[in-house]
Order: structure tokens, then sequence, then C-alpha cells
């Protein structure tokens, strides 16, 4: 009899460093009224209305590990890819035991 698989889940937070540039002109004219404070460019790329300048990958840190039997696997498979929910059992351990990228 052969022992049940079990998978492990590492969890992890990969972090980027973006800048965004706004022509001070140019976010005057969003308010004419008052002068152009610097600090609205804040707010802009807060409400995501600034194209991003340039990025950084600053690296991906670990946050947890679990370990899943088959059935425990297939339940997060559901719920962290809920739009594959629908494939077979043999789909979705057939993607996870495609591990290696070089095996996508």
């Amino acid at each position: 009899m052969s022992e049940e698989e079990e998978y492990i889940v590492v969890t992890t937070v990969s972090m980027f460093r973006q800048k965004y540039c706004v022509p001070k002109s140019q976010l005057q004219l969003e308010n004419t009224s008052v002068p152009v404070d610097p600090k609205w460019a804040l707010d802009a790329v807060t409400c995501e209305d600034v194209s991003e300048f340039s990025q950084k990958w600053l690296g991906e840190n670990i946050i947890d590990m679990q370990t899943y039997d088959t059935d425990g696997i297939l339940d997060l498979f559901d719920e962290e890819n809920d739009y594959l929910a629908e494939w077979s059992i043999e789909q979705k351990l057939e993607f996870i035991n495609k591990w290696k990228p070089e095996q996508r």
C-alpha cells in the first residue's frame, strides 16, 4: 500500500519599487484656481491616474510554508484558482505535479 502524497506550499511576497513622474505644469492644469501643490502628485498616484515611470525588483520574501494532503491541496487549488475549479482532479494534479518551470 502506497503512502498518500503530501504537497508543500511556500507563500512568498515579491516586492517592487516603482517611481512615477508628473510634469508640474500639467499637474497645475488639474486645478487652476490655486497654485499647484507638489503633494497633488501623491493623490494622483494613489488614484492610479499616473503611468509608471520605472520599476526595480527588490526581491522575494518567504512568508510561510504549509503541508497539505491530496484533498487539502485540491481544496486550496480551487480556492486560489477559482477560474480553473471546473478542471478534473486529474488535470489539477497534473498541473501541480509540473512544478518546475521547464515542465510547464
